[in-house]
């Protein structure tokens, strides 16, 4: 004879589900912060290869650090070189023809979807056909703009200018928007996460922080990365960002 075969009954059944649910529930946020970090990590090597690439630059050439936008270089109108086309070399980017357009003077086409791309982003490169990187370099000062009338580029800037490498921040995760007015260091980070921007402005706009749950990628001078939260950027800027040792004019002979 048989044994007959014993079903569930609908409320076992419904509270297998619910306990599934509840562990479902218990796991979702860690695996969440687990795929965030894996990411921030990501980024952060994406962001020490182009760093290192940026310093060598400078020891090829007379010290001098990369211009975060450079000369025309006879591509006429208000085409420049950004500081992503300036160190592609050094990435094992062989592009040597003058770019044509805005998805070459600003990023070279090939890496698009490459190492100027942060792996937390929802987005490629790209904005309209400009193609901005996604990581950003610090307009003033280290990023050699004079901070005067027409954002006039020095060219004069040096490594041996610098007191203090490791406290002067230089490249960081960017993003564009046309927000009014954009976030500084001491505000939260409302913007739409899509496209970058080549540069950041000192006082922290362009500055992308949402990307990373209210974290950024920071390199700095020395070349070392550091994850620094919203309160660590708001304390180094200060009250006046201008004065302050990482973002400002303080630390340079």
């Amino acid at each position: 004879m048989k044994t007959p075969v014993r079903s569930f009954t609908l409320i076992e059944l419904l509270v297998v589900i619910a306990i599934i649910s509840i562990l479902a529930g218990m796991l979702l946020p860690t695996l969440n912060s687990g795929r965030a970090s894996a990411k921030l990590s990501s980024c952060s090597g994406n962001l020490k290869q182009i760093g290192l690439a940026v310093l060598q630059y400078s020891n090829d050439n007379n010290d001098i650090t990369v211009p975060a936008r450079g000369s025309y270089r006879g591509m006429g109108g208000n085409n420049y070189m950004t500081w992503a086309w300036y160190i592609r070399t050094y990435l094992g980017i062989n592009t040597t023809t003058t770019p044509a357009s805005g998805e070459e003077y600003n990023t070279p086409k090939s890496q698009h979807f490459g190492i100027f791309t942060c792996p937390a982003s929802v987005a490629r490169l790209g904005f309209w056909n400009w193609c901005y990187p996604q990581y950003g370099m610090m307009l003033y000062y280290i990023g050699g703009s004079t901070g005067t009338a027409g954002e006039t580029f020095s060219g004069g800037m040096t490594m041996q200018k610098i007191l203090r490498p490791g406290s002067k921040a230089y490249i960081c995760d960017s993003v564009y928007s046309t927000k009014s007015p954009l976030p500084t260091w001491g505000e939260v980070d409302t913007l739409t996460d899509y496209y970058g921007r080549y540069y950041v402005l000192n006082n922290g706009n362009y500055a992308s922080r949402k990307r990373h749950q209210e974290k950024l990628n920071m390199f700095f001078a020395d070349g070392h990365i550091e994850a620094m939260t919203s309160a660590m950027l708001s304390q180094a800027a200060g009250s006046n960002y201008i004065e302050s040792q990482m973002f400002g004019n303080k630390g340079y002979k």
